[in-house]
């Protein structure tokens, strides 16, 4: 398995990281170009786990001003309880600068919930019918590393 950054992502690069998603969840969440537009950004960061020649999880995230906003973090159904987005959220802590970090889960998504539970998440606030297809709350979760918090 090897975890590497793609950096200014060609738009067929993107496609294939839109192939992703499309396969990891029930609706994509973004378009193709919506991930190519994302990892032009100087502040915007997408991670991805080959395992052979195959992409299969990714991470998408922002740091600016010593915050860290996970944007999408996926791993295909086959993939999964092999600790993939593991690697994935410890590899954005090891190469991130930022002391606060910040994300969105559905609120019947409890796999991932206890995920961000186990790397020091803390649900602080909920977004009353925040998602669609289906409508659903949103849990925010952050976690402060490297402060008196």
């Amino acid at each position: 398995m090897m975890i590497e950054e793609a950096m200014n992502m060609s738009v067929a690069e993107s496609r294939r990281v839109y192939a992703l998603a499309s396969a990891c969840f029930s609706h994509a969440p973004w378009t193709a170009e919506q991930f190519y537009t994302e990892n032009q950004l100087k502040h915007s960061h997408t991670l991805l786990v080959k395992k052979d020649a195959d992409m299969v999880g990714f991470l998408v995230y922002q740091e600016l001003a010593g915050q860290a906003e996970i944007l999408l973090i996926g791993v295909l159904p086959a993939y999964r309880k092999q600790k993939i987005a593991t690697v994935l959220l410890e590899k954005m802590f090891e190469q991130s600068e930022a002391t606060e970090y910040f994300l969105e889960v559905r609120a019947s998504n409890q796999a991932a919930y206890r995920l961000y539970q186990a790397h020091g998440f803390e649900h602080y606030h909920t977004r009353r019918s925040y998602y669609q297809q289906p409508v659903e709350d949103a849990y925010l979760l952050k976690k402060k590393v490297g402060t008196n918090q």
